[in-house]
């Protein structure tokens, strides 16, 4: 059974999005080495810039994850007294000017560097 699309239709996703993420995903699982536009449109019948397009979009990644939580919980496949934690990757930035250059917290080193 492939939940992808009941995980879209709960999360209200909107149809262009739901088009979208129901061609990234299976191809995100599959390709081998750096996933970036040009990897996608290798894999995929789309071209590279449909993917930079969507991905300059906002995509509902948190209400995706809150619902496949839920339905998981709801299936047994969960217990709810566990916590799911995701650590967000650190990428360094250079120069003064960078978009979205700030502190952030490196896990790896245990404290917050410029990036």
């Amino acid at each position: 059974m492939n939940i992808l699309p009941i995980l879209l239709t709960l999360a209200s996703v909107p149809a262009h999005q739901y088009r979208f993420l129901s061609e990234l995903l299976p191809v995100w699982l599959s390709i081998p080495g750096r996933l970036n536009a040009l990897s996608f449109s290798r894999y995929s019948g789309w071209n590279e810039k449909t993917f930079r397009r969507q991905f300059t979009s906002a995509l509902p990644w948190h209400a995706l994850q809150l619902i496949l939580v839920q339905l998981l919980i709801r299936c047994r496949a969960l217990v709810p007294r566990f916590v799911l934690v995701m650590d967000a990757s650190f990428l360094p930035k250079s120069g003064r000017q960078t978009y979205g250059l700030g502190s952030y917290w490196k896990s790896c080193v245990v404290r917050a560097e410029s990036g």
